[in-house]
């Protein structure tokens, strides 16, 4: 992984975040814009074994989260970082983390909720926006962040529950185990 990303503020959350996720149920983390949220902590679980989706409100979004991610990597797209948005798909075998459209998310979920392949399922918000707010609608009613950073300003990582609060959810597992409830 290349340099830039070693920097960034998010590596200090992340065992944090992977201890979270190691049993059933769901992670919150709340860092601010730039911290790594959307690029280091998919290529960080996936480094982990999980298979993850990344879900991002826009094709332009998913689209640039995969090229960022593949970057990261010294990849191109479509290698272990692909992405999926309406009438384009660019993945392999090998792809290990994938960007999805939220659209693109549901429709999968709707075929097969128990989303065969993937361990964890990564949702990214617009910071501040709720619905009718202008964001994707995946914030907390009127908007604002799921929790806060830490005390010092750092990303912070939580165990939460509740269909509001998942950010990050493994699924899948032998019989059950890992999976979120519902």
């Amino acid at each position: 992984m290349r340099a830039e990303a070693r920097d960034l503020a998010v590596r200090t959350a992340l065992p944090d975040l992977e201890r979270a996720l190691a049993g059933p149920g769901a992670a919150v983390l709340c860092a601010p814009p730039g911290t790594g949220k959307t690029t280091l902590v998919p290529l960080a679980l996936a480094e982990g074994g999980a298979r993850v989706l990344v879900a991002e409100p826009r094709r332009i979004a998913a689209r640039a989260a995969a090229r960022r991610m593949a970057w990261l990597l010294g990849e191109r797209v479509g290698g272990r970082v692909g992405f999926t948005v309406r009438g384009e798909r660019v993945v392999s075998r090998g792809t290990v983390v994938e960007v999805v459209t939220t659209g693109v998310l549901l429709q999968r979920l709707q075929r097969d909720q128990e989303l065969p392949g993937v361990d964890v399922v990564w949702l990214g918000t617009a910071a501040g926006r709720g619905p009718g707010g202008g964001g994707d609608g995946d914030g907390p009613p009127g908007g604002g962040r799921m929790g806060s950073p830490g005390r010092d300003g750092a990303p912070a990582a939580r165990h939460a529950s509740g269909p509001r609060a998942a950010r990050a959810r493994r699924v899948g597992g032998a019989a059950g185990a890992g999976r979120a409830d519902r």
